[in-house]
This record gives structure tokens, C-alpha cells and sequence, in this order.
């Protein structure tokens, strides 16, 4: 198992998916678009069907060109730094914290 596994969690498509319809959707509505890297648990086949269905623009940027990503990539560096600090603290996986670091951030 890797060391980044043993504090995220697993970091797949499916698991993207369960916490988007879980948490995400339920909470804060269907988003009209999703803006993510080009990382696998995001380009997935699963990801790709939820968009579909719930008619969800999917806008992909080139993480080798973190200019483009603008807001996007200085966000999700520091919610991630907020999901390691939260998991390190509390022993809990990444989707167990992740409501908390994003009520922390929307602060």
C-alpha cells in the first residue's frame, strides 16, 4: 500500500462518484460544471456516465500548466493540505473529513 493510500483513502473513479452523489449532490444541488485535473479518478468511465446523466459540463486543464487552471489548482492545494491535516489529526479517511475542510475553507 502506498503512504499517500494509507492517509487518503482510496482515490478512484467510483469513489469520486459515491462521494459526489453521497455528500455533494444532496448538500449543494447538481453543479452545472466540474473543473478537475486530468487525473485518472476524474477522466474514468464512471465520471464520464454521471456527467452524462446529470448533464454536468466537465472541464478538464493540463496539470503541467497550473497557470491554466487558475483558482482551481491554488484550491484544491489547499484543500489538500486541509484533508491531510484533518486525516493526521483525526485517524479518519479523506471523504469522512472532506465536509468539515471545505466548511473550513467557504469560512
Amino acid at each position: 500500500m502506498k503512504n499517500t493510500e494509507k492517509i487518503w483513502g482510496k482515490a478512484d473513479a467510483k469513489t469520486i462518484v459515491k462521494l459526489r452523489l453521497k455528500d455533494f449532490v444532496p448538500r449543494f444541488g447538481i453543479p452545472v460544471s466540474i473543473n478537475s485535473d486530468r487525473g485518472t479518478y476524474f477522466t474514468g468511465q464512471i465520471v464520464k456516465e454521471l456527467c452524462a446523466t446529470l448533464q454536468i459540463q466537465h472541464n478538464l486543464f493540463c496539470p503541467h500548466h497550473p497557470q491554466s487552471a487558475g483558482t482551481v489548482k491554488c484550491q484544491s492545494g489547499i484543500l489538500k493540505n486541509k484533508l491531510a491535516k484533518s486525516c493526521a489529526e483525526t485517524n479518519l479517511k479523506w471523504p469522512h473529513v472532506l465536509p468539515l475542510a471545505l466548511i473550513s475553507m467557504r469560512a
